[in-house]
């Protein structure tokens, strides 16, 4: 099973792709209709009992993947909304009619046929929240299928993580996988966040393992990976690692703010604003000239609209806040006004 899509250059005729408003409505308009279309199949069929159920589900499920690569083969959809409805409703339709909904299967074997589903779902139109949702599937099976080994599953569930990064990026370098780029872009960001969560000390703390032994450990993974991923992405210039570091540098200093209050929140507010306006003005100065591949000087091939967006909504904000308040209107709303004729 592989991928729906094809280059479009290869195809005979083009793929319908509309914009997010139009496709984010024939989304919702298709999983109204297959639902309401298996309210009146259920109804016809009077289906009784959790078991004849669970098998409607799956037959309602493989049905909504048939009515995809029809609407991907024959009318050229290609992420219109009306495939992606169909896909998602197939994976619901099979997850619920394979796991059950009251308990039929243990935590870790039910989110494992979940994240199956969520992997054939992505392999099949290369849906990037898919592949994300596979991934964190994956790491659910995992914590839930390591409840008795402690911190063992927490350092199974990183290792496992370091494996997807390093195969999608292998996979981004490859051009046989080109019309997946989109997800293995994502699973990059998945895959490093995962690694960071689940050894993060807070996670562990809080996951239910239990005490943890080595707590030390959990500690200086919390402190150093941030650290790590940010050193890393500079020298490689890797925007993920630059990204994912950021948000793990925050959530180091947020974790070690919840076991140790050092200062308090106005204090370490205020420091934290004033180092991040120094190190933006040293950057800022150091990288007027080009160095490492990074540069402070505009890109010429970017629009700029994103610093648009950005001025705009500061200056609305700031004539929101400080801009000259309209005078109030003291008049009842029946004086006669002047007019013209003619």
């Amino acid at each position: 099973m592989g991928l729906l899509y094809r280059d479009k250059a290869t195809e005979p005729a083009q793929r319908y792709s509309p914009n997010i408003f139009i496709r984010t409505g024939l989304f919702v308009l298709t999983c109204i209709i297959a639902l309401a279309s298996y309210m009146l199949f259920y109804l016809l069929a009077g289906t009784n009992g959790a078991r004849t159920m669970r098998f409607s589900f799956v037959f309602w499920g493989l049905l909504m993947w048939v009515g995809l690569v029809i609407f991907t083969k024959s009318k050229h959809h290609m992420h219109s909304g009306v495939d992606d409805g169909l896909n998602w409703m197939g994976i619901a339709f099979l997850g619920l009619g394979l796991t059950g909904w009251n308990n039929a299967m243990p935590n870790d074997a039910a989110a494992l046929v979940w994240a199956l589903l969520c992997g054939l779902g992505a392999l099949l139109t290369a849906d990037r929240i898919l592949s994300l949702a596979t991934l964190g599937l994956l790491l659910l099976t995992l914590f839930f299928a390591s409840q008795m080994v402690h911190e063992i599953g927490v350092l199974c569930m990183g290792v496992f993580s370091l494996l997807v990064y390093w195969l999608a990026v292998q996979g981004l370098i490859l051009e046989r996988f080109r019309d997946f780029k989109g997800c293995l872009e994502i699973l990059t960001y998945g895959a490093l966040a995962g690694l960071y969560a689940s050894l993060n000390y807070y996670v562990a703390d809080k996951s239910g393992y239990g005490p943890l032994h080595f707590s030390w450990g959990f500690a200086a993974a919390t402190a150093l990976i941030p650290i790590a991923y940010l050193t890393y992405g500079i020298l490689e210039t890797d925007r993920a690692l630059l990204d994912i570091g950021a948000l793990c540098l925050a959530a180091a200093v947020l974790t070690f703010r919840y076991y140790h209050h050092l200062l308090p929140v106005a204090a370490a507010l205020s420091l934290a604003g004033a180092a991040l306006i120094l190190i933006a003005w040293g950057l800022i100065r150091y990288l007027r000239e080009p160095k490492y591949g990074f540069t402070y000087a505009k890109d010429p091939h970017s629009s700029g609209s994103a610093i648009k967006v950005l001025q705009v909504a500061q200056a609305l904000a700031v004539d929101q806040s400080f801009g000259a308040k309209p005078a109030p209107d003291n008049s009842s709303g029946t004086e006669f006004g002047g007019g013209s004729f003619g």
